[in-house]
Parts: C-alpha cells; structure tokens; sequence
C-alpha cells in the first residue's frame, strides 16, 4: 500500500466545530480534509478562540519523486513538484478513509 496513516484533529471557533484539519507538513498549516480542502492560516500554534476537540486518523497518499522514484518526504494534500502517487486511488481515501 501506497498510503500512511496519519493524524487528524476536530478544530472548533468559539465552541462551533469548524471540521477535521490535517497539519500539512509542506506548508504548516492545517488544511480541512473535506473538498475544497480549504487551508487555514495557522499550523500547531492555533489561534485565539480556536481549539482541539478532538483527534484522530486518515490514509494519506505517499508522494514519489517522478525520476528517482523515492518516497517525498512529508506528507502534503497539495502534490509537490515533480512527485506522482502511486495510484489515484489512494488520493480518494483520504476524506473519508477513518482508520
């Protein structure tokens, strides 16, 4: 297999669950697991009024680099130049692939 578990949080705003945010590595900012996968601006460190609700786990695509077919080494949503997946299959797990 071709994918990494991964971990994911609960994000709520003042007490309202805003949904489940990945912490992508490439970019340090939690990004929502559901489409449009709309990032916020802000990783580890939240941001006043915000907090951790809840966690837990998602499958994850692994990236490869195209020519030296080795494993990127974060895992990221948005594909990092000149990486490909191993399937396409995967990539439509992570949404709604709960571990």
């Amino acid at each position: 297999m071709f994918r990494k578990k991964v971990e994911v949080v609960q994000l709520a705003h003042r007490g309202h669950v805003k949904g489940w945010y990945f912490l992508d590595q490439s970019r340090n900012v939690y990004v929502n697991v559901e489409p449009p996968h709309k990032a916020l601006d802000f990783g580890r460190v939240l941001h006043p009024d915000w907090a951790v609700t809840g966690t837990g786990s998602r499958w994850a695509l692994v990236w490869f680099d195209k020519g030296s077919t080795t494993q990127y080494s974060r895992i990221s949503l948005q594909r990092p130049a000149g990486a490909v997946p191993a399937t396409m299959s995967c990539y439509g797990s992570f949404a709604g692939g709960r571990a």
